[in-house]
């Protein structure tokens, strides 16, 4: 899939999630903070961390800047960038991944700055670069370097919760795809089964808990 047609699919996905919420727009209120003047809302938000099967599961913090451009929507830069070296059976892998992105929220309320429900959606662009390399002790000398660009894209649905001194929290339940674009990769071998772990993905798929903890000022 071309970057044209996913972000086709993409935009497809948003306006079916719009479409079945917005008539449920009327049932959010605000509790704990009235309207005040606040326009920017930094956030740390956790999420999953998509790009190899076997690191799924593993949570990433990323850092959004919220903007107020009307009383209904939220939009914001989203960057996070991930670092890992592991030990493996055989060998050491390294990883780092850098993404930058966008992320929009739809606030089921009379402010977007206030208690209630929101839909979110996530775009994001990343390079990466990961590397293995079999144990000093192997019998089979083996390096591997693959490196790529991927996007993430996805939607979620929650509540958010804002306090009259600009703290304010969220969680929701989301559905994130990772999908890789390209890539290049360099293998290097003194035998004919290396035994190296970590190979290419094409696309993975997760449901993740949207929580994240902000400030707006």
């Amino acid at each position: 899939m071309n970057l044209s047609s996913f972000i086709k699919k993409y935009l497809n996905f948003l306006t079916l999630i719009v479409s079945t919420m917005l008539p449920f727009s009327g049932h959010a209120y605000s509790t704990h903070s009235s309207t005040f003047q606040k326009d920017v809302n930094i956030r740390v938000q956790q999420g999953p961390f998509l790009f190899l099967p076997a690191l799924t599961d593993v949570p990433l913090a990323q850092v959004e800047f919220m903007f107020r451009p009307n009383k209904h929507f939220n939009l914001g830069l989203v960057a996070n960038s991930y670092n890992d070296n592991m030990d493996l059976t055989n060998s050491t892998y390294a990883l780092n991944v850098n993404s930058f992105g966008m992320r929009v929220d739809f606030v089921l309320n009379d402010d977007a700055f206030s208690d209630g429900l929101y839909i979110s959606n996530l775009l994001m662009f990343g390079a990466w670069t990961s590397s293995e390399e079999t144990l000093p002790t192997s019998s089979c000398k083996a390096s591997y370097e693959l490196n790529g660009r991927n996007s993430v894209a996805g939607g979620s649905f929650g509540y958010q919760w804002f306090w009259r001194n600009g703290y304010n929290v969220n969680i929701g339940v989301a559905f994130l795809e990772s999908r890789s674009l390209d890539s290049e990769s360099e293998l290097k071998s003194d035998c004919d089964e290396p035994g190296l772990e970590f190979e290419k993905y094409d696309v993975i798929q997760k449901t993740w808990v949207d929580l994240g903890f902000g400030f707006a000022f």
